[in-house]
């Protein structure tokens, strides 16, 4: 499975190239940067189903985009993103063994370089630009902060791949480059982390901003 998702990641990054190099004359770049909220599903983990809380993170891209069509592109972007989740436990004492009220959260952080490979579908006006987006993404791990939950971060896949859909506007013609704001989600198309009836999931959203050059 790791194998065939390596290989399907290298024969889609290089026929966005072939299509950038085709589009060289109009081709554009971009960076892009903004904040992740991040979740995880962490499913039998320790005998039962944990009920996790978003994590916010910070992300940042850049971007080649190539036209095919009169309003469809494609963009290749690479991306550095934190995803992760929050856990609150609830402290107890000898005198409060249901709990005092108070919690104590845990934040494990696991950063990615992330290739989404996006086809861009745009509906141009004067001085806006609406579009979609849509495409596979791989995600190939960089680094863990388990914050006490080694045993399960730490064996997390080095390489993830599922989808990206987003949808954003873009502002022309009022400055010598172009401005964006776009929103993003990204679910994973299997389980990160897998060991008998457990698993961990990973999914997050994307608020981004950015400029074309």
């Amino acid at each position: 499975m790791k194998l065939k998702s390596t290989l399907l990641a290298v024969v889609l990054i290089v026929l966005l190239g072939q299509a950038c190099s085709q589009a060289q004359l109009n081709r554009t770049y971009g960076i892009k940067i903004g904040a992740v909220a991040a979740n995880e599903s962490w499913t039998d983990i320790g005998g039962f189903n944990w009920k996790t809380d978003t994590r916010w993170g910070f992300t940042a891209a850049v971007y080649a985009e190539a036209p095919l069509w009169k309003f469809l592109s494609a963009q290749g972007e690479i991306q550095y993103t934190q995803k992760g989740m929050n856990f609150s436990i609830p402290v107890t004492t000898a005198s409060q063994p249901d709990g005092s009220g108070q919690y104590y959260t845990i934040s494990p952080r696991i950063d990615y370089i992330s290739i989404p490979i996006l086809a861009k579908l745009r509906i141009p006006f004067a001085v806006v630009t609406p579009y979609v987006l849509i495409g596979p993404r791989f995600d190939f791990l960089l680094s863990r902060y388990p914050d006490g939950l080694d045993q399960v971060v730490n064996n997390f896949d080095k390489m993830d791949y599922g989808l990206t859909l987003g949808a954003g506007l873009e502002l022309n013609s009022l400055l010598p480059f172009g401005l964006l704001a776009e929103f993003r989600y990204n679910p994973n198309a299997y389980d990160s982390y897998r060991s008998g009836s457990q698993s961990v999931s990973n999914r997050s959203m994307d608020f981004l901003v950015g400029i074309r050059l």
